[in-house]
């Protein structure tokens, strides 16, 4: 009956394009026995996917910005003349990929890290060059670039932060690291970043006391994280605990917000505050840690604009409406997908230069053939609840929020939003949003709490996606 009808026995939904992986001088040959020669000969006259593209970025300024994965999107390669020609339509349908390589093949396993993330290489050295300095190996290179998991992407956190922050920034920033970084040798990062972390507490007190003072305000941040200088191996101090348990926040100030807050309240919801906060002070056994967030119902399938002060819902239109504008509002979606679509959309029309921070997406198993299973690019595709994505896109002044408990003690808990004010390799500056604070967000190892995934899935990103929508369970 299907032949009858003449029903399609077969369909082609996407062109998939074999790009070649290989290392210098050893580039893979095809040849008859006893035709060696010849064929080398012809290989060394004609280019493959990857040496066509070196040339391509070479004399084509718009291939720059795409990476060795995603150029069959744009270009077509002519197989005749073995040169990328620009793709004069159907490109969303055409799919680049880049051959499995084992983790035992080790240059060849990271030279396919860069090439998934390294865009307008000219050569084989450009790719092994970071920040103008030459690497021996494509390892050192992923290395260099932070792509490995090691301490010097922490060493070089800090020193980034050093540049343009105060040491109190500094030890806040020291103590997310020590409490989400998974650092091998805490000890070597406190020496190696004493100074820059003591030089406040060693101008009010002295040089021998300052790092006393400094470790003191370490050991207390890191408590928010279940951890303390001991369990880290750091020098243990002894100080009044006048120092040790200073009040973090202005009470004066916190209840004069909940007494206005409260008068904007109706009646319904005030006798909500009043049932919460008698069952938390009637409560003698515990110490009050209530807080009422303000908030406003939404009643559009859709979404609507979301006002934390007040209770006013209505469209908007983005392109009349500067992002800052959005800053104590925020529209709400009921799916994710939604969301993330409305962000990058209302970040379109925002000034400035966009940053793009690509995530490193990890299987967490030592089985190499678990590797081989799940590419990286496969990994790259995943966006797990609770998780940023893998191409976090931001500029300076767009409204992120947080998707983890940083440092909950000083405000940023899960759910923070914030305003980006500087933009760093390897750390990102943001600001509260009534601009009183500013934080340090470093990148962090990430793993989804909740996965329907057959494998257990990491990612080491910046904890954070843009928060000019949010679904409804965020708000």
């Amino acid at each position: 009956m299907w032949r009858l009808n003449e029903f399609n026995l077969s369909h082609k939904s996407h062109t998939v394009v074999r790009l070649a992986v290989y290392l210098p001088q050893q580039q893979p040959i095809v040849y008859q026995d006893g035709q060696e020669a010849q064929a080398t000969e012809r290989a060394a006259l004609r280019k493959t996917t990857l040496t066509s593209w070196f040339e391509l970025n070479k004399n084509d300024p718009s291939a720059h910005n795409i990476s060795y994965s995603d150029i069959p999107q744009y270009y077509m390669f002519d197989k005749s003349t073995t040169n990328w020609k620009k793709q004069q339509r159907g490109g969303q349908n055409v799919i680049g990929r880049l051959p499995v390589v084992s983790i035992l093949d080790i240059e060849r396993y990271y030279l396919r890290m860069l090439l998934l993330r390294k865009s307008g290489a000219i050569s084989f050295d450009d790719i092994l060059t970071v920040n103008g300095l030459r690497c021996i190996t494509f390892q050192q290179a992923c290395q260099e670039y932070g792509f490995l998991r090691c301490d010097q992407q922490w060493h070089d956190a800090l020193n980034d932060a050093a540049q343009f922050q105060s040491p109190r920034q500094l030890c806040i920033l020291f103590a997310m690291i020590c409490g989400f970084g998974e650092v091998q040798d805490v000890p070597d990062l406190w020496v190696q970043h004493q100074v820059s972390l003591c030089e406040d507490f060693v101008h009010r007190y002295s040089e021998q006391t300052g790092p006393h003072y400094a470790l003191a305000d370490i050991e207390e941040l890191l408590t928010s994280y279940n951890l303390s200088l001991q369990k880290l191996h750091l020098p243990t101090v002894d100080l009044p605990a006048s120092v040790l348990e200073r009040v973090n926040f202005d009470v004066v100030e916190e209840q004069a917000k909940a007494n206005s807050y409260t008068m904007q309240l109706n009646s319904e919801q005030r006798n909500v505050v009043e049932i919460l906060l008698s069952a938390v002070y009637n409560n003698a056994a515990d110490t009050p840690k209530c807080y009422f967030f303000r908030w406003s119902c939404w009643d559009r399938k859709n979404f609507c604009l979301f006002n934390f002060a007040s209770h006013n819902t209505c469209d908007i239109d983005f392109s009349s409406v500067t992002p800052q504008e959005l800053k104590d509002r925020a529209v709400l979606t009921v799916n994710i997908e939604r969301s993330m679509e409305i962000n990058n959309k209302v970040l379109e029309f925002m000034p400035g230069n966009e940053t793009v921070y690509k995530a490193v997406d990890m299987i967490m198993s030592e089985d190499p053939q678990d590797q081989l299973t799940f590419p990286e690019e496969f990994l790259n595709s995943l966006t797990p609840t609770g998780l940023p994505p893998y191409q976090l896109k931001l500029k300076i002044g767009c409204i992120i929020m947080l998707l983890r408990n940083l440092a909950p003690s000083k405000g940023l808990c899960n759910g923070t939003r914030l305003i980006i004010t500087k933009l760093q390799q390897n750390i990102i500056q943001a600001k509260s949003i009534d601009g009183t604070e500013t934080f340090l967000i470093p990148q962090i190892p990430l793993i989804p709490s909740q996965t329907n995934m057959p494998f257990k899935f990491k990612c080491m990103q910046f904890p954070i996606r843009l928060a000019f929508s949010m679904t409804i369970n965020k708000s």
